[in-house]
């Protein structure tokens, strides 16, 4: 502590907040945090931000970002564009707002950064999605909360939040791009707990996943019934992508899936999963969402497209 008092009193304010930023602890925090604040306004703006922000992984204050982001806003001693550290901490202070239960204008602030995420840095963007999720997570937003998730992984490579993310994307009724999640989780030990969950959802094994109904009530409660029903839409799409004739039967449906076929297929051409009509005994599609394939169909698929490109490729050859 006394280097800290020294380096303030020698007003070396970047070595000082660097000091403040790697010493600040459980224990001495209150003691750091006021030193800190007895002379804010002479730090440079980014220099502030960055030490805010680390003071913050530590003590929970919205006052120390509020003060922070009023000093960089009324900085007369500095010259410079310093709005992507003003955001950055207004992104932390709502973060914290929503932990507390204050969700007053969040949905405004999320709305209105979206379409300049584009300007942002990489850091900044992952604490937008994180707010995000943490707020639509709260309010009961779960494909919201999916949506900001998903991009905060993507960026962050958190691995904290991979057994969150797996689970959710799991129950969530409408969600769908189970590859992408399952490249995720599959490669940490963190995803241990759903990945066989996932490798039978995804492949539509249906059979699998009726022998494994207790595990799952016991594990998701009623939100199982959301993982049984998304398998088979899984088997759906799979026996519809084996029917080059685009074409099936209602009679064969019915005979695989085990269910109800005319609500069921009304739910799958709610959700978009597949785009077609239904005369007499048989269902006629023009569409179905690939995403939703195995891995094996989208390597198949992955082929025929190499194959295609190539022979085209040779066909330009020859003509020039």
């Amino acid at each position: 502590m006394s280097y800290i008092i020294s380096l303030k009193k020698s007003r070396k304010w970047f070595q000082f907040c660097k000091e403040v930023s790697a010493t600040i602890n459980n224990q001495n925090k209150e003691e750091v945090l006021n030193l800190y604040l007895e002379s804010i306004s002479q730090y440079h703006p980014l220099t502030i931000a960055e030490t805010t922000l680390k003071i913050c992984k530590v003590v929970h204050s919205i006052a120390l970002l509020e003060k922070s982001i009023d000093t960089i806003k009324e900085c007369s001693m500095y010259q410079g564009d310093f709005s992507v550290q003003i955001i950055h901490l207004e992104i932390q202070k709502n973060l914290f707002r929503v932990e507390e239960g204050d969700f007053e204008g969040i949905e405004k602030h999320l709305f209105e950064l979206k379409t300049s995420q584009k300007d942002l840095p990489t850091r900044v963007v992952e604490i937008y999605h994180f707010l995000g999720f943490k707020y639509f997570e709260k309010t009961g937003n779960l494909e919201y909360a999916i949506n900001h998730l998903v991009s905060y992984v993507e960026l962050s490579k958190d691995e904290t939040v991979y057994s969150t993310l797996a689970r959710y994307t799991l129950v969530s009724p409408t969600f769908f791009n189970f590859l992408k999640i399952y490249s995720i989780i599959s490669s940490t030990s963190t995803g241990d707990l759903y990945t066989d969950i996932y490798e039978i959802v995804q492949n539509g094994d249906t059979k699998k996943i009726l022998e494994k109904k207790k595990y799952l009530e016991d594990t998701f409660g009623e939100d199982s019934r959301n993982i049984i029903e998304k398998t088979h839409f899984i088997k759906l799409i799979n026996l519809c992508f084996k029917e080059k004739s685009r074409q099936i039967s209602l009679e064969k449906l019915q005979e695989d899936l085990g269910t109800e076929i005319h609500s069921f297929l009304l739910r799958a051409f709610g959700l978009g999963l597949i785009k077609g009509w239904v005369d007499g005994n048989i269902l006629y599609f023009s569409t179905i969402l690939p995403r939703t394939l195995p891995t094996e169909e989208l390597e198949k698929m992955k082929e025929k497209y190499s194959n295609w490109r190539k022979k085209v490729g040779e066909t330009i050859a020859m003509i020039q």
